[in-house]
């Protein structure tokens, strides 16, 4: 099932955010992950709740003002906002989505970002990163509702290419990933893989204050 939020957002997303799967965007600082993550959030909460795990503190109430308009409080008590710190609050935060999910009956699970998690275990243990997107990954499919991470990027000593933090692992269980790229002062955002969409087209677009818009 496909969830629509708006026009543009929908036409990055190849139609929308997809219920059941992990969708994962990546980009550079200020490329406007944190953005879509909040344009669907708003979408979603007219209707059900959202769960927003933020460790890195990118939420942003006056942001979500301007994308809501007028409409920050209803929207907002919509929305429940988790910020972990550490990575045991972190691991505690997605084992609560178990419970959360169902007893709030939330419609969208927001991981903004995915990045600080990976990093962290990495130097720890890596397959433990798997078993929490395999996780998401469930929680998904059970309930029947998308989950959006947003992911960071670095550049790839090997290559010189901009690859995404946690490389073929986030690959492998994100079922749709979209990369947010700009060239100068344009925007665009190209589908990367999809389960029924062409990958590679880039679509350009701009933030604007209630959102996005296509150009």
């Amino acid at each position: 099932m496909m969830i629509k939020i708006n026009p543009a957002f929908d036409r990055l997303f190849g139609g929308g955010l997809r219920a059941g799967v992990l969708t994962q965007v990546y980009g550079p600082p200020g490329s406007g992950k944190t953005n879509l993550a909040l344009i669907a959030s708003a979408e979603i909460a007219k209707e059900r709740k959202v769960i927003y795990v933020d460790p890195e503190g990118g939420f942003s109430t006056d942001r979500m003002r301007q994308i809501t308009q007028g409409a920050l409080h209803s929207v907002l008590d919509k929305i429940l906002l988790v910020e972990p710190t550490t990575f045991e609050q972190q691991k505690k935060a997605l084992e609560r989505l178990e419970d959360l999910v169902p007893n709030e009956q939330a419609g969208l699970v927001v991981m903004d970002s995915i990045a600080l998690l990976y990093r962290i275990l990495e130097e720890r243990d890596i397959r433990m990163y798997g078993r929490m997107l395999a996780q998401l990954l469930r929680i998904a499919r059970k309930y029947e509702i998308p989950v959006l991470m947003t992911n960071q990027v670095y550049t790839n000593t090997d290559t010189g290419q901009i690859t995404p933090v946690g490389g073929q692992i986030n690959n492998y269980w994100s079922k749709v990933i979209v990369e947010l790229t700009s060239e100068g002062s344009r925007r665009f955002a190209v589908i990367r893989k999809h389960l029924h969409h062409q990958v590679g087209g880039k679509t350009p677009f701009k933030i604007i204050s209630e959102g996005i818009q296509l150009i």
